[in-house]
Order: C-alpha cells, then structure tokens, then sequence
C-alpha cells in the first residue's frame, strides 16, 4: 500500500485520496450515508480514524487542517466536500452537490458512478 501524503495545506492531497478511495468501493459513490462508509474506507490512510460515524468526523477534522471551518458534526462533513469542491466549481451547492462532486470525481475510475 501506498503511503500517504499528510499534506496539512494542499485541497488536492485531500481530493485525491477520496479519488483514490472511490476506486476501491465503487458502491461509495451516490446517497449520503455511502459517502459516509467511503470516508471511513478513506481512513485507512489515517488509522487513527477508523470507525463509526464520529470516527469520520474525527477522520474529516484531521483532514480538514487545510479547511479549519470544516470541523464538527455531520454538517460539516458535507460542508467539507463542498468546500473541496471547488475544482470542480460545477458541484458547489447542497447535499445532492456534494453527491455530484464525487460522481465527477470518480470521472477516473468510470466503474465507481452509480
């Protein structure tokens, strides 16, 4: 396995573990509480993490070092993906925004959109 990058400042670090991610659970891609079981997939990355829900709070806060407003609750979560969004300027917006924002992501690996 790969190690990963714990670049406390680049967007792109954070984007494309979740690339990478999706590329192992296709079935991450869609309704919320998938992108919830993709980030706790994504966590491999960070050990620390895995776990249950509040494991992919803990997991986002880590990387939210280059967004600190992202830090807290489920909310903030999607607001997270929202905010890292921004290279794909299409998908900033709502709940379903953020479902976008991973379907255009997975652009990568075609077998990951639902």
């Amino acid at each position: 396995m790969n190690s990963v990058k714990t670049n406390s400042g680049s967007g792109p670090e954070v984007e494309n573990r979740m690339i990478f991610a999706s590329s192992v659970h296709p079935r991450t891609v869609g309704s919320r509480p998938e992108v919830e079981n993709q980030m706790i997939f994504a966590s491999s990355a960070y050990p620390g993490t895995v776990g249950s829900r509040p494991e992919v709070e803990n997991q986002m806060i880590f990387a939210s070092l280059a967004y600190p407003g992202t830090v807290g609750s489920r909310p903030e979560v999607e607001n997270r993906m929202i905010f890292a969004s921004s290279a794909y300027p299409g998908t900033v917006g709502s709940r379903p925004e953020v479902e976008n924002q991973m379907i255009f992501a997975s652009s990568a690996y075609p077998r990951t959109v639902e």
